[in-house]
């Protein structure tokens, strides 16, 4: 043994995953997953639509009052993502970094391309362990067999995948 304590380690150290999760803690994965992509497709619609109400209303004092309906819709829109991150991050992340990830859900902008980080973060973890991922989401009948199969291996539980 060399007598230099900041030397690397002869034989390498692996680094892997404990086991994979159990189908209940995927299904619950893919449902907050697709309650997320349609959150992504709402704020996607929702943000340009408001953005335009403000400037058509801008232009006439008659659409003042509607300015209210698109400030409620973002608000609605955010409270989704806010309510899905947390579905999602919980599941894969550290509680202290899942709770700042949602924080940032609320920032304009910013809240976009979390949303989009996250999802591609779940979508890996489902399709590593078998699941099909469509446009919105995991199909929820594909869980039955992954049970079977689970059982026959007799693998556990490990929510960080």
């Amino acid at each position: 043994m060399s007598q230099n304590p900041y030397e690397a380690p002869g034989t390498p150290v692996h680094v892997g995953r404990i086991g994979t999760p159990s189908v209940g803690v995927l299904r619950s994965l893919a449902k907050a997953q697709r309650g997320l992509n349609l959150s992504i497709l709402a704020y996607l619609v929702v943000v340009p639509f408001s953005l335009g109400m403000a400037a058509a209303a801008s232009h006439h004092p008659v659409l003042k009052f509607l300015t209210v309906l698109p400030i409620l819709a973002i608000v609605a829109v955010v409270i989704g993502a806010f309510y899905f991150t947390i579905r999602v991050t919980r599941q894969m992340m550290h509680p202290i970094v899942s709770v700042l990830v949602t924080l940032l859900t609320c920032v304009p902008c910013v809240g976009l391309a979390v949303l989009v980080s996250i999802d591609q973060q779940a979508m890996r973890v489902l399709k590593r362990n078998g699941v099909r991922i469509g446009t919105f989401g995991a199909d929820m009948s594909q869980f039955d067999r992954l049970a079977t199969q689970q059982q026959r291996a007799g693998q556990g539980e490990d929510p960080f995948g």
